[in-house]
């Protein structure tokens, strides 16, 4: 049997961790089963030299195969580029010997295409389409203008839903806040848990006697909460000097007020190769989380995994989304209630470093996160796939 992974929206290294993870969680979902990646090739080339360097054993199992993506822009050209990508992918889908068709992203116009398609075609093979950052906009006022509101995730929900077709939320919290704010919509939803893997194996401490560095991972954008860590960069480093404060990532869209370049470390616009990424988070004593807490009820955090990747205990405001891991996981950092909170975390810890606590704190992070490995995710994911399929006609 194959399985086809398809990533109609992603180019370059956005989304390549998790497609990679997720790759690895199907294929330990069906061990015999090999596997056919659908993207552009700049993010095929990552996915798989993440996918390789993590799992050699495995790299037989996969085919990798060039295919359009949806273009940034261009209204009517963005709609016929998803018309024209799914028809293929569906097309590859109905071969005889395919067990489902995974869809690693999906936005809330690419469904209007892709559910009138499958049921003009009558589409059994299984499908999952994976839901990221996307649901965080199911919490926001629906959009004024007329084409944004049709293609808006709500309003393409609401279209009829094949039988073919499930939808993850990567995670429990997520799961559960769906069915508060589109309850007609959440029995097609599926709680996964995000898959991941791991850079650090072992803890490492900060140097003693060195200055507490404090990381934002990833790129920066408006829900991210990028604004507050300026903010905090200023409030701490006027108590404590010596802070340091370190964008492990890149600047995403907008302005930045002009005195952030001299008050965080790391500050540019064109995204850090992964070596480069590393070598910041490594450098960092804690990742500070400093997000909308509204938008986090509904979509999960790469940042946040990162920290667990690189065992940083997290300082962050406190959100379902963290709030379910850390009663999962315990004491793997700091749940804030305020942005004083945060701000008085971190002057506490940079003042008197609590060394005891903070190896706990990451020997908690390297028991809890194993919850995260594909391999303990590959249940749920086959349970999706397996849900409600549909029987040949």
């Amino acid at each position: 049997m194959r399985i086809i992974f398809h990533e109609p929206l992603c180019a370059g290294v956005v989304h390549a961790p998790f497609n990679a993870a997720l790759v690895r969680t199907a294929l330990a979902a069906w061990p015999e089963d090999q596997g056919l990646f659908l993207g552009e090739p700049g993010h095929i080339a990552h996915v798989r030299g993440l996918f390789e360097r993590h799992w050699p054993e495995e790299a037989s199992r996969m085919q990798w195969q060039a295919a359009p993506i949806r273009p940034e822009s261009g209204g009517w050209r963005i709609m016929r580029a998803e018309w024209a990508g799914y028809r293929r992918t569906l097309d590859e889908a109905a071969a005889p010997g395919v067990r489902c068709l995974l869809l690693c992203a999906a936005s809330g116009s690419s469904l209007l295409p892709l559910k009138m398609l499958m049921h003009a075609r009558r589409t059994n093979t299984p499908v999952v389409a994976v839901l990221h950052g996307v649901l965080g906009y199911l919490a926001e006022p629906s959009p004024k203008t007329p084409w944004r509101w049709a293609l808006s995730l709500r309003q393409t929900l609401r279209i009829p839903h094949p039988k073919a077709l499930r939808y993850i939320a990567l995670g429990l919290s997520i799961h559960a806040r769906l069915a508060e704010v589109v309850p007609w919509a959440s029995p097609w939803f599926d709680s996964m848990d995000h898959p991941y893997f791991w850079e650090a194996l072992e803890p490492a401490s900060p140097p003693d006697n060195a200055p507490v560095c404090f990381g934002f991972l990833g790129v920066t954008d408006r829900q991210k909460g990028f604004d507050a860590f300026i903010r905090l960069a200023r409030d701490v480093r006027a108590q404590i000097a010596e802070a340091r404060f370190l964008l492990v990532g890149h600047l995403g869209a907008g302005n930045i007020p002009a005195d952030a370049e001299s008050l965080i470390e790391g500050v540019g616009r064109e995204p850090l190769p992964p070596a480069a990424y590393a070598s910041r988070a490594r450098e960092t004593a804690y990742a500070v989380w400093t997000g909308n807490p509204a938008f986090y009820q509904l979509t999960a955090s790469a940042s946040f995994l990162d920290a667990l990747s690189f065992l940083k205990p997290v300082i962050c405001l406190r959100n379902p989304y963290a709030g379910h891991y850390f009663e999962r996981m315990g004491d793997i950092g700091y749940l804030c209630d305020t942005y004083e909170d945060v701000r008085r975390t971190m002057e506490s810890v940079a003042s008197a470093f609590p060394s005891v606590r903070y190896r706990q704190q990451q020997l908690n992070m390297l028991a809890g996160r194993k919850l995260l490995e594909p391999e303990r995710v590959a249940a749920q994911l086959r349970a999706s796939v397996e849900r409600n399929m549909p029987h040949p006609h």
